[in-house]
């Protein structure tokens, strides 16, 4: 079996709703992006089989089970630290738990 499609139905395993994303890029496959994420085995396989190198986009919220992401860019040129904005967004609003 393809290994992104196993990854892919591991996660739906999981309770993760995925979707796929165009291959080598950050755009979702699908005309309905990330709003087509799914657990449905069957779906997953079929849009695999259609193309195996899709990679794997995993929908937060309450389609797969609360999942929050919190991503922390850093641009030296534009004086973005996310590491430091999540530290002081912490100092205010208390550590966030250990996962």
């Amino acid at each position: 079996m393809n290994e992104l499609k196993e990854w892919a139905l591991t996660y739906a395993g999981m309770g993760l709703a995925v979707f796929p994303i165009k291959t080598r890029e950050k755009r979702p496959a699908t005309s309905n992006g990330c709003k087509a994420a799914t657990t449905d085995k069957q779906q997953i396989g079929s849009w695999w089989d259609e193309c195996p190198d899709y990679n794997i986009g995993i929908a937060t919220g309450t389609i797969s089970g609360g999942l929050v992401v919190i991503d922390l860019d850093i641009d030296e040129d534009k004086g973005i630290n996310g590491y430091e904005t999540l530290k002081d967004w912490q100092r205010e609003n208390g550590e966030l738990p250990e996962t």
